[in-house]
């Protein structure tokens, strides 16, 4: 359950970071639009960096994960180490770049 959330907390900080730098791309791309406006007007305004925020806001904060707190198996569930194997291949995978082991 600890390598899953460390993977979940690892790739909520690579979703804020891409959505960071949607935002700064955004702002970017406004400002040499609005540069543009100036010599040569265009029908097409790119959105301000408030319209932007709004149409791709973050959700918030990644909910709180706590160890235990999944949903009950039932005892003796001979499919349960057969998952827990899956499930530490595929974290496997992607924390190491591809290279599962």
């Amino acid at each position: 359950m600890q390598r899953m959330e460390l993977y979940m907390r690892h790739l909520d900080d690579q979703q804020q970071a891409n959505h960071r730098g949607q935002m700064q791309l955004n702002e970017s791309f406004y400002q040499y639009t609005m540069h543009q406006q100036r010599q040569y007007p265009s029908p097409y305004p790119w959105p301000t960096p408030e319209q932007f925020g709004a149409t791709v806001a973050w959700p918030g904060d990644m909910p709180s994960f706590q160890v235990g707190a999944g949903p009950t198996e039932a005892p003796g569930d001979e499919d349960e180490a057969q998952e827990d194997d899956d499930v530490a291949y595929v974290m496997d995978f992607f924390l190491l770049g591809g290279r599962a082991a």
